[in-house]
């Protein structure tokens, strides 16, 4: 199983089992260390007009094969005024 993660792959967060697409690469400075990131539009049923998103260190998410997740599942069509970031 591949560890690397890919923009476009889909990831499961290790602590909070929310899972999504990888849509971003980032960072986070923490105690003078550089750590990257992923961040992920989630999959959120409670929330289906909006678009959430959780960024975290790569280590915290793990790969999801393709077909445990169906493409529409992840909405596309959303305005940008309801996009929400999450740093875990």
């Amino acid at each position: 199983m591949k560890t690397m993660l890919n923009i476009g792959d889909y990831a499961l967060h290790k602590a909070t089992g929310k899972f999504g697409q990888v849509v971003a690469y980032g960072h986070e400075i923490i105690d003078s260390a550089y750590l990257a990131t992923l961040k992920v539009e989630v999959v959120d049923d409670a929330q289906i007009n909006k678009k959430t998103f959780v960024e975290d260190v790569t280590s915290n998410w793990m790969p999801v094969q393709p077909g445990e997740v169906s493409e529409h599942e992840i909405s596309h069509n959303v305005s940008e005024s309801s996009n929400v970031l999450t740093r875990v």
